[in-house]
């Protein structure tokens, strides 16, 4: 992977993650892993925005 990638990975990683470290250039294995754990993340951070997103609009339909 190209060092601009890696790098970006290692900010996005310590952004969700605060106390993590680096991980080296070669280690395909850990970035690949963390690519992975990101884009997990996400999915589970769209379900719950969808989720709460719904029970929102059924509050505010209350309200009315």
């Amino acid at each position: 992977m190209s060092k601009e990638i890696i790098d970006t990975l290692n900010r996005v990683w310590k952004e969700a993650y605060p106390d993590a470290t680096d991980v080296d250039y070669d280690d395909d294995f850990r970035n690949c892993a963390r690519i992975k754990s990101l884009a997990d993340d996400r999915k589970c951070w769209l379900s719950n925005a969808k989720v709460l997103r719904k029970q929102l609009n059924g509050l505010e339909n209350k309200k009315i």
